[in-house]
């Protein structure tokens, strides 16, 4: 965004933050759409990746356990959800948890770390860059202009930022996780990770990518690396003594392992 200030409309309905904690799944649902934490933002859509989703159908296999990592707000996890058999289901995202805060009644977003990411008042919704990640001059200025007016505020509300359809299955657990900080708990019968290694495509990465999956793999797990920029592409590999590739579709993703 070069000009990091979303305006309100008489009469237009907008994504407001008061309605992260919304019981209304379609008021959430447009918030966590227009929610934005360093350079992404939370957009996310059903059907992102169905021939991946049909390729892993088709095998019939039980996936004791499969992390979703990078999962957004995890409405692509739905679509998988309703294909696959799996006794425990990972929904993994860098900040998939961040906590509410008001100053004068008016919402902020912030992270673990205390950085506030987004504020609103009545007339419009503001992205702050406390990584600094934003050339823009204007994303520099307007969050100079709000970062001190969040440093009294105290009460914090910890909230997911999930699709509330995740909480009507069973044995689904959200995570904040970070694939190049983290460990994962237990080994994983199947990991995807859509739309996030193809940013992190150096020799580096995909070292320290190889090792993860490997190390957390099961004998003949899956792990799906892919993206749906413009358009589904995904490599499948599959764990024996080493990765083995097994699939790709549409020529596969553009992250190599």
């Amino acid at each position: 965004m070069i000009f990091p200030i979303k305006f309100k409309f008489l009469g237009k309905e907008q994504a407001s933050l008061h309605d992260i904690i919304s019981s209304n799944p379609a008021k959430k649902l447009k918030c966590l759409n227009a929610i934005r934490v360093g350079k992404t933002f939370k957009t996310t859509s059903p059907n992102r990746f169905p021939l991946t989703i049909n390729f892993l159908a088709k095998k019939n296999n039980f996936y004791k356990i499969i992390h979703d990592i990078g999962c957004s707000d995890g409405t692509s996890s739905l679509d998988l959800m309703k294909k696959v058999d799996f006794g425990s289901f990972f929904c993994m995202d860098k900040f998939v948890r961040l906590s509410l805060g008001f100053y004068k009644s008016n919402p902020f977003l912030v992270d673990d770390h205390n950085n506030v990411h987004m504020y609103e008042n009545k007339f419009a919704m503001f992205y702050l860059d406390p990584f600094k990640v934003h050339s823009s001059p204007f994303e520099f200025l307007i969050s100079k202009f709000f970062f001190n007016k969040f440093n009294k505020c105290t009460e914090l509300k910890i909230v997911e930022m999930i699709n509330p359809q995740l909480t009507k299955y069973p044995n689904v657990y959200i995570q904040n996780f970070d694939i190049f900080e983290d460990e994962l708990a237990r080994k994983s019968d199947l990991i995807l990770v859509f739309n996030l290694l193809n940013k992190f495509e150096n020799k580096i990465y995909r070292e320290k990518c190889k090792f993860f999956f490997e190390k957390n793999l099961n004998h003949r797990g899956l792990v799906v690396v892919g993206e749906n920029q413009p358009y589904e592409r995904a490599s499948i590999y599959e764990k024996n003594k080493s990765l083995n590739l097994v699939k790709t579709i549409n020529g596969g993703s553009s992250f190599k392992i």
